[in-house]
């Protein structure tokens, strides 16, 4: 059943946590701007510069929690190299079946020891490599993402035994969630970021939807680059699988925007198999510790589909698994049917878009669906009786159907 589906990917959130942290902080260097103290940060723009410069400066090293709204933890112990504008994180799960990740730029690494089996992917979405989830974007697009939101710091508070900023980032608009940063006061590193829903209180009452954070972190830490750079490439005594993806754009495949999302940019779209990941034909991977939803395919459509809220969200289980918002909801594929999955974002919340042509078999299509489990959404229609869209992500609802709605074949 679509329910029991959905419910197995939520307890596959530990997969997707991930990609959350697949590498804590790696933004480009080559995208950072001179990043001001704690003291001189003032705007939304300012706070993302410091905290993204703290990645790129700074190796540390430390165990990360991750909750979810349903009070469901999962955690890791990462460790960060930086080297001339080079990030790479190495990530060891400490929930689930045991495997690391290794992660720089594009390559990712994922070691199962269990079996002594590896997944090697190439040419991999640059996505939330910055500790909390936050987006590689280019400066234009940076930029942009700091005009959704209007940064305030609220104080200073003690956290994994440092000093922190707290610092609050509120919407302009109903398009996507209130955050919680607290970086520490000196490096900008963050240590802790929660997901907010905010009442007409505003911050009074405001519901945490999910926070990560390290319960443990040593700032600076001793992190050799050469020893991950070796960890990524040597894969002795594991039988390795390789992946390569097939970038794609939208435009290429005869869909464009009516309107856009404001704030919302797409950082990549690919060619999904037939087979789902692993098989004939991969989507993009976040690493093994997704945090935003990754996902092995679209959702499936089974016995039951289609009951939640409605007629028929975030990503994966509270996040999803490794590729992007969209795993843990998996549904029943059509069969022979392939897939484009885009990946798009603000810079904070992420979505996964997935658009299908099934095979014309007579059968009736099954209802635009409207499903939700904690913080993560989804959302599906038919668009002129032939492409199925789905829209997945732990963002507000009416993102999702924003993004449903301007999608078209011009």
């Amino acid at each position: 059943m679509a329910h029991a589906s959905f419910e197995k990917g939520t307890r596959s959130v530990g997969r997707f946590v991930t990609a959350l942290m697949a590498g804590l902080f790696a933004w480009s260097a080559a995208h950072a701007q001179p990043a001001k103290a704690a003291g001189q940060a003032t705007s939304s723009l300012e706070w993302l510069q410091r905290w993204q410069q703290a990645s790129s400066n700074h190796a540390y090293a430390g165990t990360v929690t991750i909750v979810a709204q349903t009070g469901a933890s999962y955690s890791a112990r990462i460790w960060h190299a930086t080297r001339n504008g080079q990030q790479i994180d190495r990530i060891e799960m400490l929930s689930g079946p045991p495997r690391t990740i290794v992660r720089s730029g594009r390559a990712v690494t994922t070691l199962f020891s269990a079996d002594k089996r590896a997944r090697v992917l190439h040419d991999a979405p640059q996505l939330s490599h910055l500790f909390p989830g936050i987006d590689v974007l280019q400066a234009g697009q940076l930029r942009d993402t700091a005009s959704q939101y209007q940064a305030s710091r609220t104080g200073r508070e003690r956290m994994a035994n440092y000093m922190a900023d707290v610092v609050v980032f509120q919407p302009r608009d109903g398009w996507r969630h209130a955050y919680r940063f607290w970086s520490e006061e000196k490096t900008g590193v963050l240590l802790k970021w929660q997901m907010l829903e905010v009442a007409g209180n505003g911050l009074v009452g405001a519901r945490v939807l999910r926070e990560a954070g390290f319960t443990d972190v040593q700032i600076p830490a001793v992190v050799e680059f050469d020893a991950l750079q070796a960890l990524l490439n040597n894969r002795r005594g594991y039988a390795a699988v390789e992946h390569r993806l097939q970038r794609l754009t939208l435009q290429s495949q005869g869909w464009a925007w009516r309107k856009p999302l404001p704030g919302y940019v797409v950082t990549g779209c690919y060619q999904r198999g037939s087979r789902g990941a692993g098989h004939g034909g991969p989507g993009p991977h976040r690493g093994d510790m997704a945090g935003r939803g990754a996902g092995e395919g679209p959702p499936r459509r089974g016995r039951g589909a289609g009951r939640g809220r409605g007629n028929g969200p975030g990503a994966g289980a509270d996040r999803g698994s490794e590729m992007g918002p969209g795993a843990g909801m998996r549904q029943r594929r059509f069969a022979g049917g392939s897939a484009v999955q885009c990946l798009v974002t603000d810079g904070l919340g992420s979505v996964s878009l997935f658009i299908e042509k099934p095979p014309q078999t007579g059968a009736d299509k099954p209802a635009d669906q409207v499903l939700e489990q904690g913080t993560v959404r989804m959302r599906s229609r038919w668009y002129d009786g032939t492409y199925r869209i789905t829209a997945v992500g732990a963002v507000p609802a009416a993102a999702l159907q924003g993004l449903l709605d301007n999608l078209h074949r011009p």
